[in-house]
């Protein structure tokens, strides 16, 4: 991913609020209603609250960095507590980013908060449309990546980015483009909507395209 874990799960948060907070104190989130209600029916409970990207099995726990954090009840079923979990992870939604423009920009989303696998994004790319970054002559643009691995830039069109702030670029099938990859070339994908990126390799994305 072009941003670590931890940096995409401090951006938008200068300061860590505390942990643990009461009703009236800074960093208290208003229960939603239903929550409250609940509430109300399990006195003296904590009440867990998980990120709506989170897409589990049915009957499947979700993990510690899908939960926001919990409220605690009393035994009077009034929420008396706020317990913020500093494990979790935000999703692309709760980090304030755009709505994605393609399908491969929501999975490359989703994959770099950890709520979807990289293996959504090759899947969504390999019979995809592209816009790949192009050279003064036409021909794929071949940069290193900070690790050293040659790659060309591709990333998904959409009527609402402006023309005049994007890279030089022609708009071809993920296919035409593997075709005319080197060797050692391999594909960055960056997402239009979201401060990631996601390097694939040739083969990930050939073995898709022929599924």
């Amino acid at each position: 991913m072009s941003i670590p874990e931890d940096d995409v799960r401090r951006q938008g948060a200068e300061e860590e609020p505390p942990t643990l907070v009461r009703p009236g104190e800074p960093g208290f989130p208003p229960p939603p209603e239903d929550i409250s209600e609940a509430a109300k029916l399990a006195p003296d409970h904590w009440l867990g609250v998980v990120d709506q990207q989170w897409n589990g099995e049915e009957g499947e726990e979700p993990p510690t960095w899908a939960m926001l954090g919990r409220w605690r009840t009393d035994e009077h079923g009034e929420i008396v507590e706020w317990q913020r979990n500093p494990d979790y992870r935000p999703s692309p939604e709760r980090m304030g980013w755009p709505e994605p423009v393609s399908s491969a920009d929501r999975a490359v989303q989703r994959a770099a908060t950890g709520y979807g696998p990289e293996d959504d994004v090759v899947r969504a790319l390999a019979d995809a449309e592209v816009a790949v970054c192009v050279d003064d002559e036409g021909r794929p643009s071949v940069d290193e990546t900070p690790e050293g691995v040659p790659a060309v830039a591709v990333f998904s069109t959409s009527s609402g980015l402006e023309a005049d702030q994007l890279p030089r670029h022609d708009v071809m099938p993920m296919t035409d483009l593997l075709e005319r990859l080197g060797d050692d070339e391999e594909v960055l994908f960056l997402s239009s909507s979201a401060p990631v990126a996601l390097l694939i390799g040739k083969g990930a994305l050939r073995a898709a395209s022929q599924d």
